[in-house]
C-alpha cells in the first residue's frame, strides 16, 4: 500500500473542510481533520485540514511538514494570514508541489511575482479540483513514522496511529521517540484492513509491543535505527525580512515530519543558530522556524534552520 498525503490550509477553515469533503471522507475531526480517498486499489489519499488557524500555527505546520502537496486556500480579501500561509507553504521543502486555490488568481500572481516564491506555486481558480493537481506518490523514504495518537485495544494491547514516511512491515522494529525505547511492530492496518508491509505516506494503525499505552500516549515519532536523533540542532538560519528577529534565550518551534518541538535559542552568530530542543527529532536538512510569540500582523513562520 503507497499514500499521497496533502495539506489544505486556510485561513477560512470551515470553507477549506468543504473543498476536502468534497473529494474524500472524513475520518478524524480534530485540530487536524482528515479526508481519505483511495485513489487506486493500492494508493490512497490523506487531505490534512488544520481547524485552528489562524488563532494557532503549530497545526498548520505539522500538516505543512508532513505533506506531499501543500494547497492555501485564499479567499476574495487577502491579508497578512494569506501571507503567513504562503510561507509555510513555501518552507515546505518536503513538498513535491505547492499550490494556491483562489477566486483571484491574477491578484495572486501579481502579489507573488517577482518574489522567491514565484516560480514555486501554481496558481488555480477553486473551481479546480485539488485532485487534478496531484499525481503519483514521490519516491523516498525518511525511515521514520509520525504518530498522534497512542491506546489499549482489548484483545489487541498497544496501538498507535500516525503517518508512515518510510517503508513498514510487520515484525519491524523501531525506537519509539521521546521514551527512546525498542518497539516492535505485531501487526499492520491501513482503512481497517489487515496487511504485512505499508508504504510511505500511508495513515496506518500499528499493534506495537515494547511499551503500554500510556507510554504510547507521550509517542510522537518512531524511527530506524538508520537516523540519528538530535537533543540540539546547529545549522545557518535564513529567515524572512518581514519576520521578527530572532533573540537568544527565546523559545521557538521547528517543525519536521509533522512534529512541531519547542526549542530554545541558545547561541546567536550572524546567520548561525545553536536550538536545544525540548523534544528529540530526527536529524534532517531542514527544519521550518516557527514563532508562535510574533506580534500580531507578523509572520509566525520566521524562516528555516539549514543544517550542513
Amino acid at each position: 500500500m503507497k499514500g499521497i498525503i496533502a495539506a489544505l490550509v486556510s485561513s477560512r477553515p470551515d470553507d477549506a473542510a468543504k473543498v476536502a469533503s468534497g473529494i474524500g471522507k472524513a475520518s478524524d475531526k480534530g485540530p487536524i481533520s482528515i479526508y481519505y480517498k483511495k485513489l487506486e486499489s493500492d494508493l490512497v489519499l490523506s487531505l490534512l485540514v488544520p481547524s485552528t488557524y489562524p488563532n494557532s500555527i503549530i497545526e498548520a505546520a505539522s500538516a505543512a511538514s508532513l505533506s506531499n502537496y501543500v494547497a492555501v486556500l485564499t479567499g476574495y480579501e487577502l491579508d497578512w494570514h494569506d501571507g503567513e500561509l504562503f510561507t509555510l507553504a513555501h518552507l515546505s521543502r518536503w513538498a513535491s508541489k505547492r499550490l494556491v486555490l483562489t477566486p483571484l488568481p491574477e491578484k495572486v500572481q501579481a502579489l507573488l511575482h517577482g518574489s522567491s516564491m514565484d516560480s514555486e506555486f501554481t496558481v488555480r481558480e477553486p473551481s479546480v479540483a485539488l485532485l487534478t493537481e496531484i499525481s503519483q506518490p514521490t519516491e523516498h523514504d525518511d525511515g521514520l513514522v509520525y504518530v498522534d495518537r497512542g491506546f489499549n485495544v482489548k484483545g489487541v494491547g498497544t496501538v498507535i496511529l500516525g503517518f508512515s514516511k518510510t517503508k513498514a512491515s510487520v515484525h519491524e522494529k523501531f525506537k519509539a521517540l521521546p521514551l527512546m525505547k525498542d518497539i516492535e511492530v505485531k501487526s499492520i492496518e491501513v482503512l481497517d484492513e489487515p496487511i504485512d508491509e505499508v508504504g510511505p505516506d500511508v495513515r496506518v494503525g500499528f499493534a506495537v509491543k515494547g511499551i503500554d499505552a500510556d507510554e504510547a500516549k507521550d509517542v510522537y515519532l518512531l524511527v530506524k535505527d538508520s537516523v540519528e536523533v538530535l537533543e540540539s540542532v546547529e545549522g545557518t538560519i535564513n529567515i524572512y525580512p518581514w519576520s521578527e528577529t530572532l533573540k537568544e534565550g527565546s523559545l521557538y518551534h521547528l517543525a519536521v515530519s509533522g512534529v512541531v518541538a519547542p526549542a530554545v535559542l541558545k547561541e546567536l552568530t550572524h546567520d548561525r543558530a545553536l536550538f536545544r530542543l525540548q523534544r528529540p527529532l530526527p536529524r534532517v536538512n531542514e527544519y521550518i522556524i516557527v514563532n508562535v510569540n510574533a506580534r500580531p500582523g507578523r509572520s509566525r513562520v520566521a524562516g528555516l534552520l539549514i543544517v550542513e
